[in-house]
């Protein structure tokens, strides 16, 4: 169930000596609801760094240039979603084009829209949901060829 599956990575974390700086628990004793979670100083081989989550943990890393956190960032079987947050116009570009992900939004986070395609890279999945892009999946190219000069 993936409310275990949550809780248990917020167990590893806790393990892993990242630090706490909030949330963590279970919100309640019906439902399936946590509190949304962050981690601080968070180790690259982390498995709350290396893996998708799928709940409310933020794991945050320190890194001092750009190539490092394209590096950290792409250092990983997944390739979901990712989020930049920087006043930098510029440097978002950069970092954008070197990230190995499906989508990547900039100073906001998971912004879906009908009309833009949404998927993943690597073992985060293939092909694309939304869009134009998501009609790919449901039809196939045929080739159909006629010869409509006689023959000699």
């Amino acid at each position: 169930m993936q409310h275990e599956k949550i809780l248990d990575f917020i167990r590893q974390g806790k393990q892993s000596g990242a630090k706490l700086l909030f949330g963590g628990e279970r919100i309640g004793d019906k439902g399936y609801f946590i509190e949304n979670t962050a981690f601080a100083d968070v180790g690259d081989d982390a498995t709350i760094m290396r893996e998708e989550i799928f709940g409310p943990v933020a794991s945050i890393a320190k890194f001092t240039t750009e190539e490092e956190v394209v590096f950290k960032a792409n250092d990983s079987h997944h390739g979901l979603s990712a989020a930049i947050f920087t006043n930098d116009v510029n440097r978002a570009h950069r970092v954008t084009k070197g990230l190995e992900s499906g989508q990547v939004t900039v100073n906001a986070w998971a912004m879906l829209s009908p009309n833009v395609p949404f998927g993943g890279v690597k073992q985060s999945g293939f092909g694309r949901d939304m869009g134009e892009d998501a009609l790919e999946g449901w039809t196939t190219v045929k080739a159909v060829k006629y010869n409509i000069l006689p023959r000699l």
